[in-house]
């Protein structure tokens, strides 16, 4: 077989295609992104201080919600709070359970 066959894939071996990891691009592009979103590590930092201090009773917190979020309530064991600005104000007994969903506090 002459080289030029070669470069043009002519040997019979399979090369594989670009389509066929354009999945594996797109899912690490997502986790790229959702990587810069929010600070590293912060909210496992905010989870550990919870865990560690336990609230004062009727102590509020401030907690950020990520970019992507875009609803104007937050229901906590059947307490409303609402969103403004991707802000929201809970009651520190609270916080815990919106670390999980992407807030993270704001101190």
């Amino acid at each position: 077989m002459t080289d030029s066959a070669k470069k043009l894939g002519l040997d019979g071996v399979r090369r594989p295609l670009r389509e066929d990891y354009d999945d594996q691009v797109d899912s690490t592009m997502q986790a790229l992104a959702w990587a810069k979103i929010r600070p590293k590590a912060q909210g496992m930092i905010d989870y550990w201080r919870t865990t560690a201090e336990p609230p004062a009773p009727g102590a509020k917190v401030l907690m950020r919600a990520s970019q992507d979020f875009t609803d104007q309530k937050v229901i906590v064991n059947g307490t409303h709070y609402e969103v403004k600005n991707r802000l929201v104000e809970v009651d520190a007994c609270h916080a815990k359970f919106l670390y999980g969903c992407g807030f993270w506090r704001v101190c």
